[in-house]
This record gives C-alpha cells, sequence and structure tokens, in this order.
C-alpha cells in the first residue's frame, strides 16, 4: 500500500477502537516506523510503504487497538518540549503537568521579584540567574517536572525523590538526555523521608512541587483505558485519594523556605480538602487554586507565612 492508504487503514482500526486522536496517532506510528516526520507523510503520500515497514506498523496499530498507550509503544513522550523516555515503570505525563511546570515558573518570577524589593536591589537580575534558587520535586516519576524547571532554572538546585528505584533509573535516563543529570540530585524514598536525615534540607526550599498519586482506590477499575498501564503505585492515592496530599501539605513547611510556595497536582473534587489541610497547619497563607483546560480545579499553590519560631 502508499502511505496515504496505509494512513487511512490505520485511522480506520483505530476509529473503530474508539480512539480519540486517531487520525493523528496512526500518523505518529507510521512515522516511527519508517523513520520519518509527519509532515513527510503529506508531502510523499504516493510512496509504496514496504512490507518491512508495514508490519511493524499493523503490529503497533494493533497494540493501540487494544488501549495500550501510544507513549509506551512509541517508548516516549512529548513534555514542554521535551521527548521524555517512558516505559511502565513511569507514569506518563499528561498535559495537567505542563500547567504545573507553568505556575511554578510564574510564581518563581512573582517571588524574586519580591525578594529583590524586600532587599531594594536596584538592578534587575533574578535570583534565578544565580545558584540560590532550591527546587524540591516529590514523586518525580520520569523526572518531567524536574527537568523541565532544571532547563529554565538553569543555576538552580534541583532535588528530586522518588520511592521506586525503577522510576529514578528512567528519571536519570531523561535527565541525562537534556544534560541537566549534574544539576539534580534523584533520591531514592517516600516523599521526604530521602531529605530526614539531613537537618541541612529543612527551610531550605523556595519552591516544593509535587504530581502525587491522587486516584481513590476503588475508582481505578473505571478510570479511562490506558490509566491501567501506569504503575498502580503512581496513581493510587489511598481510599480517599488523599493520602499522599495530606501527608504532603502536613509535612512540607517543614523544608520549605518563609515565602516560598508549594504547588500540588490535585484531582477533581479535592481542591476543599486540601486548602483544609493546608489551613490546619496554620503555616500557609490563603491557597490559590488554578483550573485545567477542561476547566477542573487542578493546581493548589500555597505561599508559606513569615514565620518566627
Amino acid at each position: 500500500m502508499i502511505i496515504r492508504d496505509t494512513l487511512l487503514w490505520g485511522a480506520e482500526q483505530l476509529k473503530r477502537a474508539e480512539i480519540q486522536e486517531y487520525r493523528k496517532e496512526a500518523e505518529m506510528l507510521l512515522s516511527a516506523c519508517i523513520d520519518r516526520n509527519r509532515l513527510w507523510l503529506y508531502m510523499y503520500p504516493e510512496i509504496t510503504v514496504s512490507e518491512q515497514d508495514f508490519t511493524p506498523y499493523r503490529k503497533s496499530i494493533c497494540k493501540r487497538a487494544e488501549r495500550i498507550p501510544i507513549q509506551h509503544i512509541l517508548g516516549r513522550c512529548d513534555f514542554m518540549h521535551m521527548e521524555l523516555l517512558i516505559t511502565p515503570d513511569v507514569f506518563i505525563p499528561r498535559p495537567e503537568t505542563e500547567l504545573v511546570v507553568e505556575e511554578a515558573i510564574s510564581r518563581v518570577k512573582s517571588y524574586e521579584l519580591g525578594v529583590m524589593s524586600k532587599n531594594k536591589r536596584k538592578n534587575s537580575e533574578l535570583r534565578t540567574h544565580n545558584s540560590e534558587l532550591r527546587i524540591l520535586d516529590l514523586c518525580t516519576g520520569s523526572g518531567c517536572i524536574a527537568i523541565a524547571l532544571a532547563r529554565r532554572f538553569s543555576e538552580a538546585t534541583v532535588i528530586a525523590t522518588d520511592i521506586s528505584q525503577r522510576a529514578l533509573k528512567i528519571a536519570k535516563i531523561n535527565a541525562e538526555r537534556y544534560g541537566v543529570e549534574d544539576k539534580i540530585t534523584f533520591l531514592a524514598g517516600d516523599l521526604f523521608e530521602p531529605l530526614t536525615h539531613y537537618i541541612s534540607y529543612l527551610d531550605t526550599y523556595d519552591l516544593i512541587i509535587s504530581n502525587p498519586p491522587y486516584i481513590p482506590t476503588d475508582d481505578i477499575p473505571y478510570l479511562q483505558a490506558e490509566v491501567a498501564y501506569d504503575p498502580q503505585i503512581a496513581i493510587n492515592g489511598g481510599k480517599d485519594g488523599l493520602c499522599y496530599l495530606r501527608r504532603i501539605s502536613k509535612e512540607a513547611h517543614r523544608f520549605l523556605k518563609s515565602g516560598g510556595y508549594l504547588i500540588l497536582e490535585i484531582g477533581d473534587g479535592q481542591a476543599g480538602n486540601v486548602f483544609e489541610m493546608l489551613d490546619s497547619t496554620g503555616r500557609y497563607e490563603s491557597p490559590e487554586v488554578s483550573k485545567d483546560i477542561a476547566g477542573i480545579d487542578r493546581i493548589i499553590t500555597a505561599k508559606k507565612r513569615e514565620w518566627k519560631r
């Protein structure tokens, strides 16, 4: 078959399987099999697809029709203008988490401006131009948040933790791909646990970010089929979905500088509960919530109050 007909066949198979972006994904899979970009497919639609190329294409289409995530078939995922390695050992980054990174960048800018005003600095150089900025990424998974911020703030110190050694292995590979492996320290352990043995880590972070597991255990069987391929440890937030959000809300202030920000990705309907958790600590100013592109409350941002011990 020629490229045009091959794409039509692939798109039809995915449409029958109720894949939402069936045409786009058929193109992505064929591009990978023939090692050409999608634009090239449109430029040369009459070129014949060899049997050598069509065989793996057919197999990949069948896998996708079985609702195996396209990221697992391709072994990669696009995130913040990066192409990250993805395996079944890590959670597939979603577009919502890109919004978390954008929120972090925005807050760093406002935080830096606030520091300059307080210190009456006369120049416009942000602290992000030097090594003072410290960032902590909890539940790093593929490393997507830590790597994106390490690239954006080239002289910042970034610590990334995850309970999964396998996930950390992938995160390190992704960091190496983008030349930030020396700027990120990856630590194995449950949330803040890897930091608790080091008093120097207390009250030292300008920014703590996390996209933790937040799906209630009983809801997992009813999620979109593709989510079943994510590691359970990366999505299961316990009975009410708030297990990890509760722990982070309770402990984060110990590691956050006064005036620093805690930024959390949350599930649908969880904003009120997280507000209450943060308020109960007495350590934060009124939290703010941001919505995702679907209009769902998705990001909680809380600024730590000035605290006198």
